[in-house]
C-alpha cells in the first residue's frame, strides 16, 4: 500500500490516464524507440488489460441478461400456488393469524374448503418480476 491506499484505487486512474494518452495519438510505441518509454508503455498497456478485465468481470454477459429478462417477462403471466391445511378446532384468531402470515408473504387466498377435521386453504401469487414494478414508472399515455 502507498500513503494507506491500496493498489486497487489507483487502478481507475491509471487506467484513464493511459486510455488519454494512448487515443489521444500524444505517445505512439513506433514513433519512440526508448527502452525507458517502451517499458512505460508496457506497464500502460497491462494496466489497461487489467482494467478490461476488471470491467468484464463486473458487466453481465448481453445473453445472459436476455435469459433474465425472458423469464421476468414469463414470471409475469404465472402463478405459484400454495395450499394450507388449518385444523378445523382453530380458533378465529388462530385462523386470522394463518391468513395475515400468508398475506405478508404475497399469497392470496381464494377459498376455504371444509373437510370435516380440517380446513383447507389454497393460495396464489405472482413469482416476483422486476418488471411488474418497472411498469408501473413508464408512462402510459
Amino acid at each position: 500500500m502507498l500513503f494507506g491506499m491500496s493498489m486497487r484505487s489507483y487502478l481507475l486512474p491509471l487506467a484513464l490516464v493511459a486510455v488519454t494518452l494512448l487515443s489521444s495519438g500524444c505517445y505512439s510505441r513506433y514513433e519512440h524507440d526508448n527502452s525507458k518509454d517502451s517499458g512505460i508503455i508496457d506497464m500502460l498497456e497491462k494496466l489497461l488489460f487489467d482494467a478490461k478485465r476488471g470491467i468484464d468481470h463486473y458487466t453481465p454477459d448481453s445473453s445472459a441478461v436476455t435469459a433474465t429478462a425472458q423469464q421476468q417477462f414469463q414470471d409475469m403471466f404465472r402463478f405459484e400456488y400454495k395450499v394450507v391445511e388449518v385444523d378445523n378446532s382453530a380458533s378465529a384468531t388462530k385462523l386470522q393469524d394463518t391468513l395475515a402470515e400468508l398475506g405478508m408473504e404475497r399469497w392470496e387466498c381464494f377459498n376455504i374448503i371444509d373437510r370435516g377435521t380440517s380446513y383447507m386453504i389454497p393460495c396464489r401469487r405472482r413469482p416476483i418480476s422486476l418488471l411488474r414494478y418497472a411498469l408501473r414508472f413508464l408512462p402510459i399515455p
